[in-house]
């Protein structure tokens, strides 16, 4: 046998190494979904294979004379972008989603997410879900950055999106932009906030929601101690028409332990809820940390109060240029801010004040009575005004409660008998003395 030439040896062990590379190396493709099929009556299997497949990085859900019609998606797999095609629907087949936490796309655990909606709407069936609230249009569980982009979700037995954990390591979603949405017509939420490190609202329209409490448009709201609202934003955003708040604060589940609470909203409109504007709620004895801010942004025409604090203790809330208009629309609802505690106790005062359209500063009683504790409610007003036309109080502090702190300017105008009278209060603190708000001409 002869022996091989250097040159040949060269050639072999080339091959060898090309062959070596293009066994591991993958190139990711692009696929239009309607290549695989379309039905109209369930395009389950295709999601799922599809979407799921890693050979894709972009799947193109295209336009069809009707829409896609799936039963729940799972989607484990990561760096995926999904383009809809302008007027694409996908609808959530009629009697295929029995379980009580059957939603239409969950991505459980992926990386680097992209829905690119175009407008294109995924739709529910929100009456078809008699039982439960857990039902989503999408529900992202510890997911590491994604988009949402120009979707319009509808109808949903639960949230439009969900931002959740399963309480894993690492037991949170991370660095999620939601923009240029349009969320509508949800059972319980139009987006719930459960643990995040890092989140975007931006550009949003949310209403519509109502069925299961609390019918907020965008709630946040933990589950247990150990987790998360981190960084999270709300910006040009309008939060209008749902059955409950127009933005739930209530980390209820978290602990002074807990990690700091981080939440800002602005320049976003937030009326015509037929709850609050923006509800704070706690539970008694509850002190979570953190800072709250809302800023250059509008609170009008809600049926309660603009703003109203359950048990609210800890953390620092900022309301800054914010206009309060006309709240407080229902007949028994008294006044534009509530303080609240549902504890028993309490005798009535009320503070007069002074004449309408002047600038005014209002605090706790004295420098003495506030105690910058951090079981505090501790609450600031910068350049804020409250316009009530109804003749409402301004002010009101209900129940039983240990510490108001209190401070900043507002502008208010108001009309009517009640146009003098901007604060009354009911509270007492544990050792007897009514709490006093007073408000400075």
């Amino acid at each position: 046998m002869k022996p091989r030439s250097s040159s040949s040896i060269m050639t072999c062990m080339a091959a060898g190494i090309i062959g070596l590379f293009s066994a591991q190396i993958t190139y990711a493709a692009s696929i239009k979904l309607s290549a695989r099929g379309y039905s109209g009556t369930d395009d389950t299997r295709v999601f799922q294979q599809v979407l799921n497949d890693p050979k894709y990085d972009t799947v193109y859900v295209d336009r069809q004379n009707g829409p896609w019609v799936i039963a729940p998606v799972t989607i484990t797999r990561d760096n995926l972008t999904v383009v809809f095609e302008k007027g694409a629907v996908v609808q959530a087949k009629r009697g295929a989603f029995p379980g009580k936490y059957d939603g239409l796309f969950l991505f459980d655990g992926v990386k680097n997410l992209k829905l690119i909606g175009n407008g294109a709407t995924l739709k529910m069936n929100r009456e078809e879900y008699t039982d439960g609230q857990w039902r989503m249009n999408i529900k992202l569980m510890d997911v590491r950055k994604a988009l949402i982009d120009n979707l319009v979700l509808d109808g949903s037995g639960g949230d439009g999106v969900y931002v959740g954990t399963n309480n894993k390591a690492d037991n949170y979603c991370s660095d999620i932009k939601i923009q240029r949405c349009t969320i509508r017509n949800q059972k319980r939420q139009g987006i719930s906030v459960i643990s995040v490190k890092g989140l975007l609202i931006k550009d949003c329209t949310i209403t519509g929601t109502a069925g299961a409490p609390p019918s907020a448009g965008i709630d946040f709201e933990p589950n247990s101690s150990n987790q998360y609202l981190d960084n999270c934003v709300i910006e040009n955003c309008v939060i209008k028409g749902n059955r409950g708040p127009g933005i739930s604060i209530s980390p209820l589940n978290l602990k002074d332990h807990s990690a700091t609470v981080g939440i800002t909203v602005r320049n976003s409109d937030i009326s015509g809820n037929r709850s609050a504007g923006i509800s704070f709620n706690n539970r008694e004895g509850n002190k979570v940390m953190g800072n709250v801010l809302v800023e250059n942004s509008k609170i009008q025409d809600n049926q309660k109060e603009g703003v109203i604090y359950r048990e609210v203790a800890g953390y620092q809330t900022t309301f800054r240029k914010v206009d309060f208009i006309d709240n407080a629309k229902e007949k028994n609802v008294t006044s534009s801010v509530l303080f609240r505690s549902d504890r028993k106790g309490g005798s009535a005062a009320a503070t007069r004040a002074g004449a309408a359209a002047t600038r005014n500063a209002f605090s706790s009683a004295s420098t003495a009575d506030r105690k910058a504790t951090a079981g505090n409610t501790r609450l600031s007003f910068e350049g804020c005004s409250i316009k009530n036309s109804n003749g409402k109080n301004a002010f009101r502090v209900q129940g039983q409660i240990d510490d108001l702190d209190v401070d900043g300017d507002v502008k208010v105008q108001g009309a009517g008998a009640a146009a003098a009278t901007r604060i009354s209060t009911t509270a007492k603190d544990n050792n007897g003395g009514i709490i006093k708000v007073k408000y400075n001409q």
